[in-house]
């Protein structure tokens, strides 16, 4: 009818005046009309201020990721992983925490009783493996999960009866779905949690109280490198190679360890020019007046001279190979670069960056963030070398053997120890911290004294980002709740951002920073992972009400209709 009245055949103009009136859903459907209709009602006009009024952004928002504003509306209506789609039940004291595989195969959940659980990440959900730990291992607790970069072994933390915290490492086989346990060794603080290093290698750590009337510091955070697997058949027992000897000077210690393969050349410039003023007997900043002093501050390409000079400074420095050279092309000062981290067995030996959270006291939460280069030949050494406790580290004690001021004496105590080459002070409590899939972004779940008052001592937290290229903050994300002694990490797949919460968890645009979805559970969830490859299916873990909810987005909906017959 309508057609035979030339509705079909409406003015553009026309029809763009009508459909401004409609909503996101009613001018969907309007496309259903005919061809025409459906050209006309996909103009920008049309769903930019649609997008800008839903999400609640700036009018002077810019498209960020595709051409169309419709197709920027579908990412985050429904390509997001915000529809329930599993609701399991497990541990009904609660869960601690989930992560992904890095190929998105899998997921590993852990629970309050020492527990874990292996899942395939397809919709439907299936379990291939769980295992508890009080039994065998004495576990009272298991903390977090963490796979290998070849997704082969599975590295789980915990606290065992005795309140002492150890990683449990397993093996996998995802094709014929086997799981073997293959070595444990000692993590203390048990919130340290470990970290992968390598396809075979992790980092613990352990920690050794100063003398109480010390000068120097609280105490030692020993940094070790551990096997994987045990090399004597048919024992439990890791390799372990001493390599750091962090200071805590402060009275907190080094804890939530994460270990990134992308060190920019800011920091590195920063690290050898820290080590150069050592030497000299000079500061930092007379080094950095030294490289660049003569660089006219009013010059208008000063940044870029500036840049050139660090360049040149870390030039000696080569990493990579010429089989992954396109995975590493790109400006690392260029905001739209895109960087793959690359797994192959060439970056084996590359260095690496630590990164941990440090505070002012060990029964209060950490406030700091600090980056430390670890140099892959160290490692190599030490895991070629000897296996004895001396120290590990690279550092300078050619001075004289016969020091007799009290100076030199505090100089050559001081030198046994390592210090991180760069700290960043972030005035809030940090509950979390998690890397950016190509590891050029920290972030950082973070929490402030600020009490909302709806709920009794919760307050509004937030995820701050750090771009470690050039060593600057980026827009946060706000929205959810925390205390300050929580532990909530967050996850990024994607074009997705999740962290757990107080009363859920929430999702965001990881481009425009605005919230788009609240995962529901009964009380806070412990933590939330988002898938690696694309972020359209995530998981949270309910801290008090035992649940494993799998979210995922419209799209995969439409695609995969078989119901859950498992359980």
């Amino acid at each position: 009818m309508l057609m035979n009245e030339g509705w079909g055949e409406l003015p553009s103009e026309l029809l763009i005046r009508i459909m401004s009136y409609l909503d996101a859903k009613e001018l969907a459907q309007m496309g259903n009309v005919n061809y025409h209709w459906k050209r006309v009602g996909e103009d920008d006009s049309l769903w930019k201020p649609l997008f800008i009024r839903d999400y609640k952004l700036p009018l002077d928002t810019q498209l960020k990721v595709y051409d169309h504003w419709i197709d920027e509306y579908k990412l985050l209506k429904f390509e997001a992983p915000i529809v329930l789609s599993e609701n399991l039940r497990d541990y009904p004291e609660g869960l601690t925490h989930v992560s992904f595989s890095s190929d998105g195969r899998l997921f590993c959940t852990t629970a309050k009783d020492g527990s874990f659980k292996i899942w395939t990440a397809t919709h439907p959900t299936y379990l291939i493996h769980e295992r508890y730990l009080g039994e065998t291992l004495e576990w009272e607790c298991a903390l977090r999960s963490q796979f290998s970069p070849d997704c082969k072994f599975l590295l789980v933390s915990g606290i065992k009866q005795n309140d002492k915290g150890e990683i449990a490492v397993f093996s996998i086989d995802a094709d014929e779905a086997e799981v073997h346990f293959s070595s444990r060794v000692n993590n203390s603080p048990a919130d340290v949690g470990g970290c992968w290093y390598s396809n075979s290698h992790l980092f613990s750590s352990d920690i050794f109280p100063l003398h109480r009337n010390s000068i120097v510091g609280n105490s030692v955070s020993l940094i070790w490198v551990c096997s994987a697997a045990s090399p004597w058949q048919g024992a439990s027992g890791s390799v372990l190679c001493p390599l750091l000897r962090i200071l805590n000077q402060s009275g907190g210690y080094c804890q939530l360890m994460e270990l990134g393969r992308y060190i920019s050349t800011r920091l590195r410039s920063v690290a050898i020019l820290s080590r150069q003023a050592i030497l000299e007997h000079t500061t930092l900043s007379a080094k950095m007046a030294e490289l660049i002093g003569d660089i006219d501050e009013k010059a208008a390409d000063r940044s870029a001279l500036v840049k050139k000079r660090l360049d040149a400074l870390c030039a000696d420095i080569v990493t990579g190979c010429g089989a992954c050279s396109s995975n590493h092309l790109g400006d690392e000062d260029d905001p739209k670069a895109i960087f793959i981290c690359c797994p192959c067995s060439c970056h084996e030996q590359d260095d690496r960056l630590l990164i941990y959270a440090v505070g002012e006291s060990d029964t209060e939460p950490p406030h700091s963030i600090a980056l430390k280069i670890i140099e892959g030949t160290q490692v190599t050494e030490q895991l070629h070398g000897s296996t004895s406790t001396t120290q590990p580290s690279k550092s300078d004690t050619d001075g004289e053997q016969n020091q007799t001021s009290t100076d030199d004496q505090l100089a050559s105590i001081m030198s046994m120890f390592d210090f991180p080459d760069h700290v960043i002070d972030l005035k809030a409590h940090i509950m979390g911290l998690t890397l950016s899939t190509d590891q050029r972004y920290l972030y950082v779940n973070v929490t402030h004294d600020n009490y909302m008052g709806e709920l009794s001592f919760d307050y509004l937290a937030e995820v701050r980002v750090i771009n470690l290229s050039s060593m600057t903050f980026e827009n946060s994300y706000f929205g959810h709740l925390a205390q300050a002694a929580d532990r909530f990490p967050c996850s990024i797949g994607g074009h997705y951002v999740a962290s757990a919460s107080l009363d859920g968890g929430r999702v965001w645009s990881k481009e425009y920073h605005c919230p788009i979805g609240r995962l529901q559970h009964n009380g806070a969830a412990s933590a939330v992972a988002l898938s690696p490859l694309d972020g359209e299916m995530l998981v949270s873990v309910g801290s008090t009400d035992g649940r494993i909810k799998i979210w995922t987005s419209k799209k995969l909906l439409t695609r995969v209709t078989v119901p859950n017959d498992f359980m």
